[in-house]
């Protein structure tokens, strides 16, 4: 989508911190975090919302977020 700032991200338009990326998952820390190690996982192809997500992605995001995104 032209004017979403996510997908300027993950086309790496705009510079963002990477924590993980794979074919289908991008893990950024957030630019304005609500706490230490608050993290964004962006799909790589543009979703509305999280009932847009096809199930093949939806069954990889929590995996990752406890990997990549602890919270101690």
């Amino acid at each position: 989508m032209k004017d979403c700032i996510f997908c300027k991200i993950v086309s790496k338009e705009v510079k963002a911190n990477i924590v993980f990326e794979s074919d289908n998952l991008l893990c950024i820390l957030d630019a304005y975090p609500e706490e230490v190690g608050h993290c964004l996982i962006l799909t790589k192809n543009h979703k509305e919302n999280i009932f847009e997500l096809e199930d093949s992605q939806a069954e990889l995001i929590l995996p990752l977020a406890k990997k990549s995104c602890p919270c101690d």
